[in-house]
């Protein structure tokens, strides 16, 4: 709805209801139809609804006081629609917040200030990244992951590319990820920790380093955590160099800071943060599944608006 005086492009259509038409109640008309004319959209450079489209969509037009009937309870139904649309949007964002707010509650504790503190160099065995060339992908194979792969703390196949065996086991030739290890990405989205949960055989791109702790003395879900705290988080701020795609090299990422307490101190924090964190995706997965059922409803309203069940 227009509520100003104004120009418009040809991008545009400017539609006036006449007497017998309700401006809410045609607005609702046309929002019902907006897949009905996405579709008739044409044109080989862009997309575009070509006058007579528009001219000849049919739409049901009772009395105008009826129409006005309609069109009051669809805004009053949309109104609430929006307030539950928006309150579950700032639910979603406590939620998003709260894995942070665990990580930061626990290392930045009295607890962890007296946490003695070593650098990553120190606790492991091995930190290489994956080849530095893009490798030839193939159709089905050993699973090569990127930055991409890595979502939630957690490895993702579900856009995964692949090479072939051979390829596979020159890129192994340095270091092969095993169950245990954290896999850390270097490149673009930084300092992303993933402990390896599985026995998987893959492969990882140089946006992607490879972690090996040495286990005696480093517990790896206790390490990952660590390498997502405030203070961690701010060193990787500090050592990601270049000018445009942000990106830490193998040598910064030996010398981050992590704290490291006891063996038993370290398996009872990670026990805490995993069922903290667990929690924290439940509760984020759940107001998703809400909000996109709230961002059903209003086509929903419509469809029942002009099927004449208001």
């Amino acid at each position: 709805v227009a509520d100003v005086h104004c120009c418009i492009g040809r991008g545009l259509a400017a539609i006036r209801p006449g007497d017998n038409a309700d401006r809410d109640f045609i607005l609702a008309a046309l929002r019902l139809s907006e897949a009905k004319l996405e579709k008739l959209g044409s044109g080989s450079t862009f997309s575009a609804i070509k006058r007579d489209d528009l001219d000849f969509l049919g739409i049901p037009l009772p009395p105008l006081a009826e129409q006005k009937r309609i069109a009051a309870i669809l805004n009053e139904q949309m109104a609430a629609v929006e307030r539950a649309r928006a309150a579950a949007k700032a639910r979603l964002e406590a939620a998003k917040a709260l894995p942070a707010a665990y990580l930061r509650a626990v290392f930045s504790s009295p607890e962890a200030r007296d946490w003695h503190h070593t650098n990553i160099g120190s606790v492991s065995s091995l930190v290489i990244d994956g080849p530095h060339v893009t490798p030839s992908y193939v159709e089905k194979g050993v699973p090569f992951l990127t930055v991409r792969n890595i979502v939630n703390r957690q490895i993702d196949l579900s856009d995964v590319s692949y090479v072939t065996t051979e390829d596979h086991a020159a890129f192994s030739a340095r270091g092969k990820a095993e169950r245990g290890d954290i896999l850390y990405t270097k490149d673009g989205t930084m300092g992303i920790p993933c402990v390896v949960d599985s026995d998987l055989d893959f492969s990882f791109f140089v946006s992607v380093a490879l972690i090996k702790l040495v286990r005696d003395h480093v517990h790896p879900p206790f390490m990952a955590y660590a390498l997502e705290s405030p203070a961690v988080l701010k060193q990787v701020k500090r050592l990601g160099a270049g000018a445009g795609l942000k990106h830490m090299v193998l040598k910064s990422i030996r010398a981050l800071e992590v704290p490291l307490p006891p063996l038993a101190d370290q398996q009872r924090t990670a026990q805490t943060l995993s069922a903290q964190l667990a929690a924290a995706e439940r509760a984020r997965t759940a107001i998703e599944e809400e909000l996109d059922a709230i961002n059903k409803l209003p086509t929903a309203l419509l469809r029942r608006a002009f099927c004449g069940e208001l």
